[in-house]
């Protein structure tokens, strides 16, 4: 059940369906055990965004994209092109997901001594994805969109073995395959994107990152962990190993993407920017990337009672990723750059020491100090390590021209390799600094839990991260050509004329995160409780590596100087406050029926965003990654018209007054006038949702041990007792981009920029500002 929401629209076809089923028992009396659980679901939902007049907040009607304009892209698209892109009204296509999860366990008592567990999960399913293209300010029609499709089987034995009373040991081995692909209809097009009034696009075709795009994964792992309980000592030793084989196929552009100014230009087959991306040896061949990492680590550890109310833990891992493989060699790039492309960031040793320790103050039980400090690795994102096996320069020809000479093509399969005004070149190619080391962070926390009155338990806790080795990019074909209004660096992207884009990717040690979080909580009975957390916290990097491209993570990278050596900024993980609610008490009406019901809130403030041109303002042709100088004054910058003239009096006074009335409903804008604004300064709304459940039990007449179970739970009941409260609103992909650059004055220095405000400053969650409600039935029995 959906409600209408804060615009009282219909939803549309929305349909959620989850299914499951989980069933144990004995095998062998007392010897072997099996456990097996199936969960299936499905979802059906409208899109997000529509085109249809309306002027509603999940549209782009009214001053936005209208109908007639979606009609003549639509129709120039049928007529001349003879391609159907689908329609974009209301209901014009529906988002699914499928999901299918199987698990199977068998436990076998091999002796006293000896348990060995093997157990399999296979996971396959898909999903409708927007496109990358698609946002507030860009329509995107049905054929853009594609399906994500995973399989994965994983299969464990694990022998758990107690040696001697005081010495156990626990093996695992693991392999897991993963299959990762991205559908796109059957019906090819190149993607075309047009610029139509207001600064809004519209775009069709086949999805330019989806045409050629799928990664598998083989992973077998092997961790043993033997533990000797002597003493006061507890002391662990171990091993855990992964090998990783990757085949990634990624060939951005490989049916071509096309940009046009105009739908007259698009139905001149006049474009503005073309790309084509195709591997150079066969233009049809879908080439992989292929390359094997063995992540090896040990550890050692020691749980030391050095009082009876007070244990202390020491540790010391070590982790070092051994790439076997290496990407090409380029002579070119290392004669360039003085940087081999055949190298990778193998065999460097990842040191992880950690201490900690928990202390009952009084021997009761009643207040605990606990806290400690150490050096953690995450999961290490390969991905990030593919870009330099896929982008030396050698595998891939490249095009990205501005204003081609040459027409249009629609034919996805014979788009333009070779001709006038097709010179082969390389777009872009992927370094990484042979000392580079996978990200680690410095880690500290301390936390009292205290018993207080009424039986409430509390909690008050603080932790601090700071950066060892994080991520950071740099663009090494850029030249610095000058400084620009309020210090931004100017540009050439010509330190070789070879190339266009050289990312490399090295460390970083600036960044931190922090956070100070209390928390009550009182149990009632054993299904009754209550918990009340309030959270403060604050993070702050130089690169919050949001995508798998390098080029990617550099150019959305919102900069205001220096591009290769961004400052400390705003996170887009920041989130400053957060609190949360929750309660389920349980009433006995009848005694055999409980009936529980829940109450669950949670709040916090807004997510970061920055805002940024909605063009290129440093001259490294790159787009939207350039953060806006803020005006101090209606002189302080020239503002114009879209062909670029600058606009006098009423024209200029009515752009003026639309400006300044944006930046003064921002408080980040109006503390940056006169200078370039911060990354991630600004934020949205607060945003909060509360959500209850009712579930009453029902016994079975004859089977005692029988139970049905009802439950009713409610999504955003905020938004059900009032249409404008619950809302969710957001800023696509984390930045706006309420005016262009059309350049310096020459005569002035000034910057002129054309005002491109959105006509709504946040979006709003279509789905996520509504009520949901749904009907559950389980069946329990033994």
């Amino acid at each position: 059940f959906i409600g209408k929401g804060p615009d009282q629209l219909a939803y549309g076809k929305f349909n959620q369906k989850f299914m499951g089923l989980r069933l144990g028992g004995p095998i062998l009396k007392d010897k072997m055990f099996f456990f097996f659980n199936v969960e299936l679901g499905d979802n059906i939902s409208p899109t997000t965004y529509v085109i249809d007049d309306s002027g509603a907040s999940d549209d782009f009607g009214g001053a936005a994209i209208t109908t007639a304009d979606a009609d003549r892209f639509r129709g120039i698209l049928k007529n001349k092109y003879g391609y159907d892109p689908g329609g974009f009204g209301r209901g014009y296509r529906e988002n699914g997901l499928d999901d299918k999860n199987f698990f199977g366990r068998i436990d076998y008592n091999i002796s006293n001594r000896h348990r060995l567990t093997l157990r399999h999960n296979y996971v396959s399913g898909w999903r409708d994805q927007n496109p990358s293209k698609a946002s507030s300010t860009v329509f995107a029609f049905a054929d853009v969109y594609y399906k994500l499709t995973n399989t994965t089987n994983s299969t464990v034995l694990q022998l758990n073995s107690t040696i001697s009373p005081n010495i156990f040991n626990e093996l695992t081995l693991n392999y897991t395959t993963i299959r990762d692909n991205r559908d796109i209809p059957d019906t090819l097009f190149p993607q075309v994107n047009v610029l139509v009034a207001g600064g809004y696009r519209m775009t069709a075709g086949s999805e330019q990152y989806s045409g050629a795009n799928s990664l598998n994964q083989d992973i077998v792992e092997i961790t043993d962990n033997l533990t000797w309980y002597t003493g006061k000592h507890t002391f662990t030793i171990g091993t855990h190993n992964e090998f990783f084989k990757f085949a990634n196929l990624y060939i951005r552009n490989f049916y071509g993407y096309w940009e046009f100014n105009s739908l007259d230009d698009f139905e001149n087959g006049k474009a503005a920017r073309y790309y084509h991306d195709f591997y150079t040896q066969d233009p049809n061949e879908r080439w992989f990337a292929r390359f094997s990492v063995a992540q090896l680590g040990a550890y050692v550890g020691d749980k030391w009672a050095i009082l009876p109310n007070l244990n202390l833990t020491l540790g010391l891992r070590v982790d070092v990723p051994i790439i076997n493989n290496i990407p090409a060699a380029n002579p070119l790039v290392e004669q360039t750059f003085g940087i081999r492309t055949d190298q990778a960031a193998s065999g460097n040793l990842l040191w992880s020491p950690r201490v900690g320790f928990n202390w009952d103050v009084f021997r009761d039980k009643r207040t605990q100090v606990r806290g400690g400090v150490g050096i953690f690795s995450g999961r290490t994102p390969y991905v990030w390590i593919s870009n330099q096996y896929s982008n030396t320069g050698m595998e891939f020809t490249r095009y990205d021209l501005r204003n081609p000479t040459f027409s249009f093509v629609p034919d996805a399969l014979n788009q333009p390799k070779t001709g006038p005004g097709l010179v082969s070149g390389v777009s872009e190619v992927d370094l990484i600094d042979d000392k580079f080391k996978y990200p680690q962070l410095l880690r500290t926390n301390l936390a009292v839990d205290q018993e207080l009155p009424w039986g409430i338990v509390g909690t008050l806790e603080f932790i601090y991260s700071k950066t060892v080795n994080e991520i950071n990019y740099q663009n090494l074909n850029l030249r610095q050509t000058g400084t620009g209004v309020g210090g931004r660096w100017l540009y050439a992207r010509d330190v070789s004329r070879s190339f266009n884009d050289v990312i490399y990717l090295k460390n970083t040690n600036k960044g931190y995160q922090l956070s100070f979080s209390v928390q009550l909580q009182k149990t009632f009975n054993q299904d009754s409780w209550v918990n009340l957390t309030y959270a403060y916290g604050q993070a702050k990097d130089i690169n919050s590596g949001t995508s798998s491209q390098a080029s990617s993570n550099f150019q959305y990278n919102h900069i205001r100087f220096d591009a290769n050596d961004p400052e400390l900024a705003w996170s887009n993980y920041d989130v400053r406050h957060r609190i949360s609610a929750a309660v389920s008490y349980t009433f006995r009406f009848f005694k055999t029926a409980p009936t529980t019901f829940g109450l669950f809130y949670a709040g916090r403030s807004g997510r970061p965003y920055s805002h940024v041109y909605n063009s290129d303002a440093n001259s490294d042709t790159l787009q939207e990654n350039d953060l806006v100088y803020v005006p101090s004054s209606i002189d302080d910058v020239i503002l114009t018209n879209s062909a670029g003239v600058a606009l006098s009096g009423d024209a200029l006074q009515t752009a003026w007054n639309s400006l300044n009335t944006f930046i003064e409903g921002d408080p980040a804008l109006v503390a940056a006038r006169g200078k370039i604004i911060m990354r991630n300064a600004s934020r949205t709304p607060w945003d909060q949702s509360l959500d209850a459940r009712i579930a009453q039990d029902l016994p079975v007449p004859f089977l005692t041990n029988n139970r049905l179970q009802i439950t009713l739970d409610f999504v955003n009941v905020l938004n059900l007792l009032d249409k404008d409260w619950g809302k969710s609103q957001f800023v696509s992909n984390g930045r706006l981009r309420p005016w262009s650059f059309r350049g310096y004055d020459t005569a002035t220095g000034k910057e002129k920029i054309q005002l491109t405000l959105p006509t709504t400053r946040f979006s709003l969650s279509n789905l996520g500002s509504r009520w949901g409600a749904q009907i559950g039935l389980r069946y329990k029995f033994n």
